[in-house]
């Protein structure tokens, strides 16, 4: 018979190991300038005990920036390219979406990556697009795919059809019962970003950078695209946009590979593929993933506030309450870093002020529905600190509440700033800080000890592009991969027997500054008035059609219109039948990892283990499952329970309570992270 096999998974991250590390003689042997096969070496890389793991080097030829490190996994890389924007046409967004998968290039290379067992994604941020990948079939292999995807990066042949098509265009809707024909607007990036504007983060919180930044600097453009632009978006757009932004200097890649690659040999592969991709020299005065040259910004003066909505057909939909400095300040990367820290203290998570302030039923001065606060700085201009309240209940805001909440985080801020020297809230304060600093650590020496997880969703992908980035504004050759000299930085301050943090949110104008306020609520009416415009829209594209085809009847029109559309069809169709598609790998690999070093033993009992080992390990990470299918049936339905009992409540040990409270910080200090799940499946076996 059939029966449920019942899963809970605990896994454990981050305690402290010996590390395995082992020094690279030839990263060892790199020098400042050192020419190395058509690459000049800018920085080398450190792991989290001071030994050589990468490097960073720039094309000599091509101005191309090349982040390298050694991680026994699969080769894997991930490729950026600095996209600012002048309008919210959403070109960053359309070029993910078409680039690797539209045209006679990108269609070969979305089968490429099937035929190599690849896995790849992509992303758009403000002002820079990622596409990363990797492949379980070996370097060869993962050369020929990084070729293919740079070629089609560079040298895209899609028609401007498909641009059309991709972004926005009107389609056809034929009803199944009466065949009578109506008119949609699509396309794969529009109906996303339809999707996205009916959230309240693109009403909201775009309206705050409005505030900081002015109506029309690219920081407040969408990159996403804007439906209301995008549908005056051209395929000309597209091709300008992708001829100013798609060249070797203006991109880069961090590319890891394992210590069986030799790294000369690598670059030099790399080297020849630069020359195939590119036949003309490039450079860039503005080198790097963070450097940019932005226009100043026209800001609205400090403490102007603003009620706005978001489109929902429910009223009892949350609120968001969010606040902004202005974007004025200088801090060099180590004061940036604290600035961050503190943030990090004063208003994320369970434990900080603002939760304790606005969330927490034990502690909040006052219950306005608030289910999360949160605060942080936009790192690349001028450094704004907003904090945002969210969960509020809607009906709660007006001009009086968002004025309110502002003075409440104000003199939350001004409780830190007026700390006594050595009283015990400051020792508690920094207490906290000091955990995040070491929960910091464990962090970004725990993304040396697994793999970079290029090509997926979720995991440290993203991370390691932000490394590099701060790493660029650190002085000197060398360079620590876990950020060590910030980490020291903040540690010799929390050393100091006043209070640091007086000084700093002086310099921070916390106090002094009013915050610019955006309080956000839901509107039916919005969502009334998109339909409205729609509708016409709609009803205009018909009259359109009508003119240009000489016909009275919209039925008519509309079927004129569907003949043309589905001619491009056929074009676009047959163009994809002529391609000469990949073949499938001859040696598939047998594991998702084959390089991977581990062992599998017999613990007592026959408990199987397996253990695997990564050279730059500081830390381990224990994961454990346990077979819950000898549980009565009577009681499998609290089975789902036991992962929130296990990490997202207090505990009992030695009789004695912990609070949840408690447990956070302790696991900061203890371990990076402890998670649990449930999962269940189902097996065949005799009753």
């Amino acid at each position: 018979m059939r029966h449920a096999l019942q899963i809970i998974g605990i896994a454990l991250t981050g305690m402290l190991l010996t590390s395995t590390a082992r020094a690279d003689e030839f990263l060892e042997s790199l020098a400042p300038d050192q020419s190395v096969h058509g690459f000049r070496t800018a920085n080398l890389y450190d792991n989290a005990t001071g030994q050589a793991m990468g490097a960073r080097f720039m094309s000599e030829k091509y101005g191309f920036t090349v982040d390298l490190v050694q991680i026994e996994s699969v080769p894997q890389a991930f490729y950026w390219i600095k996209t600012p924007i002048t309008a919210s046409r959403g070109e960053p967004h359309a070029c993910e979406h078409l680039l690797l998968g539209k045209g006679r290039r990108g269609q070969y290379v979305a089968a490429l990556e099937d035929m190599t067992l690849s896995n790849s994604t992509a992303y758009t941020e403000q002002y820079r697009t990622c596409y990363h990948f990797n492949t379980v079939a070996g370097p060869e292999t993962f050369q020929k795919v990084f070729e293919a995807k740079l070629q089609a990066l560079l040298h895209p042949d899609f028609s401007d059809e498909e641009i059309r098509r991709e972004v926005c265009h009107i389609g056809v809707v034929v009803d199944p019962e009466d065949s009578t024909l109506s008119l949609e607007e699509k396309g794969t990036v529009y109906t996303e970003m339809v999707s996205s504007f009916e959230r309240p983060y693109y009403n909201t919180y775009r309206r705050v950078y409005q505030l900081v930044y002015g109506q029309d600097h690219p920081f407040t453009h969408v990159s996403g695209g804007d439906p209301n632009v995008m549908r005056s978006m051209t395929p000309q757009n597209m091709w300008d946009f992708h001829k100013a932004t798609h060249h070797l200097a203006n991109m880069g890649a961090v590319i890891s590979i394992p210590r069986s690659v030799s790294i000369g040999d690598f670059l030099r592969q790399l080297s020849a593929t630069l020359d195939r991709c590119q036949d003309y020299p490039d450079s860039s005065a503005l080198p790097g993933i963070g450097k940019f040259s932005f226009p100043s910004h026209q800001a609205a003066p400090s403490g102007t506030s603003l009620l706005v909505n978001y489109p929902s057909d429910r009223a009892e939909d949350p609120g968001y309450l969010l606040y902004s400095w202005p974007a004025d300040l200088a801090l060099d990367f180590r004061e940036q870093a604290v600035l961050t820290i503190f943030l990090d203290a004063f208003a994320n998570g369970e434990n900080s002020d603002l939760y304790k302030l606005f969330v927490d039923s034990r502690t909040r001065s006052t219950n306005i529905g608030a289910t999360a606060v949160s605060g942080w700085i936009e790192e690349d201009f001028g450094l704004p600190i907003s904090f945002d309240v969210t969960g509020v209940t809607s009906s709660l805001i007006n001009q009086r509440l968002l004025d309110s909440v502002a003075a409440m985080i104000i003199d939350a801020i001004r409780g830190v700033h007026d700390l006594a020297d050595n009283t015990p809230e400051l020792v508690d304060f920094n207490t906290r800080v000091r955990n995040r600093l070491i929960e910091f650590r464990k962090r970004m020496e725990n993304n040396l000890n697994q793999p970079p997880m290029f090509g997926f969703r979720s995991g440290p992908a993203g991370a390691w592009l932000n490394v590099m980035k701060d790493l660029e504004s650190s002085p000197g050759f060398r360079k620590s991969l876990i950020l060590m000299d910030r980490i020291v930085y903040i540690d010799s301050l929390l050393n100091l027997s006043g209070n640091i943090w007086r000084e700093r949110i002086d310099d921070w104008r916390l106090l002094t500054v009013k915050p610019y306020a955006v309080g956000a609520t839901p509107s039916a009416e919005i969502v009334k008035a998109n339909a409205a415009a729609k509708e016409a829209r709609l009803a205009g594209y018909v009259e359109d059609f009508k003119k240009k085809y000489g016909v009275a009847d919209a039925q008519q029109a509309i079927a004129r219109y569907k003949a043309e559309f589905d001619a491009n069809t056929a074009v676009i169709a047959k163009a994809s039948a002529e391609i000469t598609m990949p073949e499938f790998i001859p040696n598939p690999p047998m594991t998702l990892d084959d390089q991977l070093d581990y062992q599998t033993i017999k613990l007592a009992n026959n408990v199987p283990l397996v253990a695997s080992t990564f050279d730059n390990m500081t830390s381990a990470r224990i994961g454990l499952a346990l077979r819950l299918d000898v549980i009565p049936e009577s009681l499998l339905v609290y089975v789902p329970f036991l992962p929130s009992m296990l990490n997202q409540i207090g505990v009992i040990r030695d009789g004695k309570a912990v609070t949840f409270d408690e447990m956070q910080e302790r696991l900061r200090l203890e371990v990076l992270n402890l998670s649990a799940y449930f999962s269940h499946g189902y097996s065949t076996g005799r009753a």
